[in-house]
């Protein structure tokens, strides 16, 4: 469930913080948490994706 900012309760909202990053920071943070977990998940379904691929190249031009 999504909640605006303005249906918080107030110590909630007294509480958040607003974080932001550099694009330096997110770069280095993409290739030590993201990239991994991407390329596992390719590698895990990469034969779904030769299975779209072969249909297409079969598919009727």
């Amino acid at each position: 469930m999504r909640v605006s900012r303005d249906e918080m309760p107030a110590e909630v909202g007294e509480t958040l913080t607003k974080v932001t990053y550099t694009e330096e920071q997110l770069a280095e943070f993409r290739e030590i948490a993201g990239k991994p977990v991407w390329d596992t998940w390719i590698a895990e379904n990469q034969d779904k994706f030769d299975a779209v691929w072969q249909y297409a190249e079969e598919a009727p031009k």
